[in-house]
């Protein structure tokens, strides 16, 4: 089976974020047009029985949510079933709902120098580095095995060093 993975932070920066004045839409548009493009993508996936799995990003410099926060963590519920899932990254790369530069590491983890490593670039963060790459998509294979849409044994990376 096939599985979407959708990740967006949410911004108002291009024309399809805007009314039709050519404003950025905010609040409870802003929301609306992400909930439909959201359901616009299941219909989408329905098509071809995929599954789709939402993804909160980590938690933004100043401990900001992600646009799409509330949307995303929406959508299982809107469409119970199992073929919809979501997933925060938080517990992976913002512990605490709180935004961190820098973690302490194994050494079989990316980007990891003597038990530390960073997570998020240089300010303002946007970006993850090599460490926050690898466990935020840890944290999606980690679901993938949870929902039961990979076997676990198929992406078993503990006997692996990584550069």
């Amino acid at each position: 089976p096939h599985v979407y993975v959708v990740d967006h932070g949410g911004n108002a920066l291009t024309p399809c974020m805007a009314d039709m004045e050519g404003t950025p839409l905010t609040g409870a548009a802003y929301e609306a047009k992400y909930l439909a493009d959201s359901e616009r993508l299941l219909e989408v996936a329905a098509r071809t029985n995929s599954r789709v799995l939402f993804v909160d990003q980590p938690v933004g410099r100043g401990d900001h949510l992600s646009g799409t926060h509330f949307v995303f963590r929406s959508m299982p519920e809107r469409h119970p079933g199992g073929h919809v899932r979501f997933l925060s990254t938080w517990p992976a790369v913002s512990p605490g709902g709180h935004f961190l530069q820098a973690s302490t590491c194994e050494d079989i983890e990316p980007g990891c120098v003597d038990g530390l490593g960073e997570l998020r670039s240089p300010f303002p963060g946007g970006h993850l580095e090599p460490l926050g790459a690898w466990r935020y998509a840890r944290a999606i294979v980690n679901e993938f095995v949870a929902a039961g849409w990979v076997d676990a044994a198929d992406v078993d990376v503990t006997d692996r060093v990584m550069p």
